[in-house]
């Protein structure tokens, strides 16, 4: 069995589900020179690089290595929101400081003028509120942005998933089910960021830690707006 993360929000009658809790946490980025999400020439990621632990990066970077390659593991602080069955991910690349441009309440602000409105719901992402629309306010054509992302390679949204192979009938499956249960680490204090080195021929990878590009700040402060029960008045 592992746990990943899968790119994508509620679904069917998971939106439906009231939001349980709301807390922060990290996640931990795998990029490359070529493919870094930080860097000032590529915005791109990829589905495979975003991961729950720090070892769980560093061994998919050793199964991606090539000769003179450089890999960089970044802690990326996110927003996480928690069902009956599912948490979910929120967080933001290719910015320093992710969600600082989500508005917690349209009743604090005229609207943007974007096409996505909530049925009148001011604050979408509270505790016994239905999941589907508080993932819906994050989405890049929501009025909660006051800037509007971009569509892609931005704003990300992630469902916490196990998955394992099974054998049944003698067919083989890959099964991917929610996982409530899955540990994401604590976002206490700023976030870090590792670079590879080589230590040799058959031996693994080098990690020293490097100036981080992203800061958590944004992200605390939101998710404490969002746990105190007045801030839509």
């Amino acid at each position: 069995m592992k746990i990943r993360f899968l790119l994508e929000g509620p679904r069917g009658d998971g939106r439906d589900y009231p939001v349980e809790s709301i807390a922060t946490g990290k996640i931990y980025y795998l990029g490359s020179g070529r493919n870094a999400w930080h860097s000032t020439w590529s915005m791109r990621y990829y589905p495979d690089a975003f991961h729950i632990t720090q070892a769980d990066a560093k061994h998919a970077a050793e199964k991606r290595r090539t000769q003179g390659a450089v890999f960089y593991v970044s802690e990326l602080p996110a927003l996480v929101l928690v069902t009956r069955y599912s948490k979910y991910v929120i967080t933001q690349i290719n910015t320093g400081t992710p969600l600082l441009e989500y508005r917690h309440s349209l009743a604090l602000e005229p609207a943007a003028g974007a096409s996505v409105r909530l049925s009148g719901v001011t604050c979408p992402v509270a505790i016994g509120f239905p999941v589907g629309n508080a993932i819906d306010s994050f989405r890049a054509d929501s009025a909660h942005w006051r800037h509007r992302p971009p569509k892609q390679n931005s704003v990300l949204i992630m469902r916490a998933v196990r998955t394992q192979n099974a054998r049944f009938n003698g067919k083989d499956y890959h099964l991917i089910e929610s996982y409530k249960d899955a540990e994401i680490d604590p976002l206490i204090g700023a976030v870090r960021r590792w670079s590879s080195f080589p230590r040799g021929e058959n031996r693994s990878l080098g990690w020293i830690q490097a100036k981080p590009r992203v800061h958590a700040e944004s992200v605390l402060a939101l998710s404490a707006r969002l746990r105190d029960e007045g801030y839509c008045l």
